[in-house]
């Protein structure tokens, strides 16, 4: 999704700007939602990896070197 940053406001009445902003603020809201559960989700992979390296670790299957 391209941002549109050449929108005039100069030629929207003032509902015309809110409701836009109204918009923004929807689109920034869901835009945030996703990035917090991606960041979630590689948090839980992060604990995962680390898991299971460090049970590769106790097997003396992986090295520290």
């Amino acid at each position: 999704h391209i941002m549109k940053n050449d929108i005039d406001f100069t030629k929207l009445s003032n509902s015309e700007i809110n409701i836009k902003m109204k918009s923004f603020d929807d689109e920034y809201n869901v835009k945030k939602s996703k990035i917090l559960s991606l960041i979630n989700d590689l948090q839980e992979l992060d604990y995962l990896y680390i898991k299971a390296k460090g049970e590769l670790e106790k097997r003396g299957v992986l090295n520290n070197g």
